[in-house]
């Protein structure tokens, strides 16, 4: 492309960010663009405040979660631990070691009495979710379990792992329902509709996939430029929200029923720090998408018109998890990198109308 060209084409991009840069490197000219955002979100708006756990863990706090009575809050680690919080005072009151290598990720039902887990030694524990006692080990997958997720009538677990497998497991049994094969490289994500009739997983083969509650596959959704890492779906089920890995820093709104691409924000993220984005969530009352990034950023998307509304910048390191309170005015945050701290942020300034 000549540079004339690529001027042209810059220019008609301009009113989509808040300011253009040429930059002459090693004979090459280079744009920078720097994403525009909302009057809301440029404000320099007073930050939430928080409280925190420094030192939460000897490693990166891959998840956070809270118990559905929101008296208890778990976390798990690159450190092989899961720990469970006092969420009124952030004491520890319990480490559970029965996993040998990271906890990638931990759920609890719906009915609040048993959580699972899952780890990089390929197993899943089903724990007592008021002892924190174990009950059963789930295992099959031949690689990290990424993350699992309760059905919403809490009768099937689904997880999905680094061995490229989606699977669904018989809760009360223990018994392994379905492995399905169709992702043709790691699947870092799952998540149920609310109806319980479908779910989504995420892979690193740059799709998204749709399956009902048996395990068929029902259709596969592209338009991702690099490596998924999370997606999420929206309270009343209508959209699906996900998010990329090394290389674009992307985040798309999908329609949850008919697959098709709503909204696609390249460069979501992106600094020095990098630009993958290893959360994202919907707020439980649907007022915002969130996601969470290496570029120790988070971002409170609005899910109606896709426009950025609101940043907590500078964390202090990498976001690896993010959770929400039921009322959506405490989110916990994960971090990594070199800073094993779990935030509680008060957002209500922002969530709440």
């Amino acid at each position: 492309m000549r540079v004339n060209d690529a001027i042209q084409e810059v220019n008609t991009m301009s009113r989509s960010f808040r300011s253009i840069r040429w930059i002459r490197r090693a004979g090459k000219l280079i744009v920078s663009l720097v994403l525009a955002i909302s009057p809301a979100a440029q404000a320099q708006e007073p930050l939430p405040a928080f409280r925190h756990i420094q030192k939460a863990h000897d490693g990166s706090v891959l998840c956070v979660e809270f118990s559905r009575d929101e008296k208890t809050l778990v976390s798990s680690s690159r450190d092989s631990t899961i720990k469970i919080w006092d969420l009124a005072s952030l004491e520890l009151n319990k480490t559970l070691r029965n996993h040998t290598r990271d906890v990638y990720s931990v759920a609890f039902n719906h009915a609040g009495n048993l959580m699972a887990s899952g780890s990089t030694d390929t197993r899943i524990i089903l724990w007592d979710a008021t002892t924190f006692q174990p009950i059963r080990v789930l295992e099959g997958h031949t690689a990290a379990v990424r993350e699992v997720e309760f059905s919403p009538d809490d009768k099937t677990l689904a997880s999905v792992g680094e061995d490229s497998t989606f699977r669904l497991w018989d809760v009360q049994t223990g018994k392994l329902k379905v492995t399905r094969t169709e992702h043709t490289k790691k699947v870092k994500s799952v998540a149920w509709y609310p109806d319980g009739k479908t779910l989504v997983t995420a892979s690193h083969d740059l799709t998204l996939r749709l399956w009902d509650a048996s395990g068929e596959p029902k259709q596969v959704l592209t338009g991702h430029k690099d490596v998924l890492e999370t997606v999420d779906i929206s309270p009343d089920g209508k959209l699906l929200f996900s998010g990329t890995g090394t290389d674009w820093g992307q985040v798309i709104f999908w329609d949850a029923l008919s697959g098709k691409l709503l909204h696609d924000e390249p460069y979501a993220h992106g600094n020095d720090y990098g630009k993958e984005i290893d959360a994202v969530m919907f707020t439980p009352n649907g007022k915002y998408a969130v996601s969470g990034s290496k570029d120790r950023t988070i971002k409170f998307w609005d899910p109606k018109t896709y426009e950025l509304r609101h940043v907590i910048p500078n964390n202090p390191g990498r976001i690896e998890s993010m959770t929400f309170s039921a009322d959506s005015r405490t989110m916990a945050i994960g971090y990594g990198g070199t800073d094993y701290t779990i935030k509680l942020w008060d957002v209500s300034q922002w969530t709440q109308d």
